[in-house]
């Protein structure tokens, strides 16, 4: 059966790879026309140009063959640093977010996965009612969420991880076939984590769709941080908790209950009225003195309990990360990157894999 090369697959791990059509030319010999020509569909690849495209861009030369991907663009995400970011970089993120609908259509083929608990809160809601709603409907009340993304992936949310060191590059999230995805910078902060998933969450209540076109995207994105403020810091929880005479010693210590950062705790309250607009300016001013950039008493990231729990099961059976990369001809690493697999007990896995493969 003659097989028939796929000019999207190369465009994809081109991009993937942060590549130019200018430089992946260089690479492998030939013209950025050549390139062009390749990617395009009017010319068609000889097989020793294959195996100069696969080595160059590492992946195999069976990637090329398979059918088209399903493509992640900047016009239906939710994507923040969209703007502030380089093309290459924006392209090899949602590169990447694209190659991961190859595992997750995989994984759905074997899994029953959670399905959607998701409401739609996009008409007639304000992001602080939005919080609400939804702490209500998923029965967490006023309480701190203690492991935020294996709740959210309990309620049919998949979370994939971006293992990118771009510090510019925040998460983003869209919806593909009536599911919703949220893609997180794995190189972040654990409270800047949980900030992003519970802003991606926002999007994903409020703005279900994509962006919502007719409001400018400030007010999108301000949108979506109002609501992740309200769902991590329950107003209630936060005005019985926070009384009395504050310091920065004391919302260091009580930051660790919500499981926020140090300067998400401080805006909340002022937004919540405890502390005035002068006690807000002269904490967020020791806050940078004190600790700059850094997170003080950073928490512990969780990782994914829905990845946890299905390569468990797999292993079960003795299927192995390598055995799911060559099945869906992709690189180990982008599976372990994706799905945060570093975050588990990839040692003992990877022992594993010394003895099965």
């Amino acid at each position: 059966m003659t097989r028939t090369f796929n000019p999207n697959r190369l465009s994809l791990a081109r991009k993937r790879n942060r590549l130019t059509k200018k430089s992946l030319a260089s690479l492998v010999g030939l013209t950025p026309d050549s390139i062009t020509r390749l990617e395009n569909g009017s010319q068609s690849p000889q097989d020793e140009t294959i195996n100069k495209l696969s080595n160059a861009l590492k992946y195999s030369e069976n990637f090329f063959f398979k059918d088209d991907p399903d493509m992640i663009t900047a016009d239906n995400v939710n994507f923040r640093s969209l703007s502030t970011m380089i093309a290459r970089d924006r392209d090899a993120f949602l590169a990447v977010g694209s190659l991961s609908f190859d595992i997750i259509d995989w994984v759905d083929s074997k899994f029953v996965l959670p399905k959607l608990n998701v409401p739609d809160l996009s008409v007639g809601y304000t992001p602080d009612s939005a919080a609400a709603v939804l702490r209500d409907q998923w029965g967490v009340g006023q309480q701190p969420i203690s492991d935020l993304i294996k709740l959210i992936e309990s309620k049919g949310v998949r979370v994939l991880s971006l293992n990118e060191s771009i510090e510019t590059a925040d998460a983003f999230s869209l919806w593909r076939n009536g599911v919703p995805y949220i893609f997180l910078n794995g190189n972040k902060t654990a409270e800047r984590t949980r900030f992003d998933i519970s802003h991606e969450l926002g999007h994903i209540v409020l703005h279900r769709g994509g962006r919502v076109k007719e409001s400018p995207i400030k007010i999108i994105e301000k949108e979506a941080d109002t609501f992740a403020s309200c769902f991590l810091m329950p107003e209630c929880d936060v005005r019985s908790s926070v009384n009395g005479f504050i310091t920065i010693d004391r919302l260091l210590k009580l930051k660790q209950r919500w499981k926020v950062s140090l300067s998400a705790l401080n805006y909340r309250i002022h937004k919540l009225g405890i502390i005035t607009d002068w006690q807000y300016r002269t904490f967020c001013i020791e806050i940078r003195k004190r600790y700059g950039k850094t997170e003080p008493d950073s928490i512990k990231s969780n990782g994914s309990s829905l990845w946890r729990m299905i390569f468990s099961e797999l292993w079960k059976d003795k299927i192995t990360i390598n055995h799911i990369a060559r099945e869906l001809s992709l690189p180990v690493n982008e599976i372990i990157n994706l799905t945060k697999f570093e975050s588990l007990d990839v040692v003992n896995y990877k022992e594993k894999l010394k003895l099965v493969n």
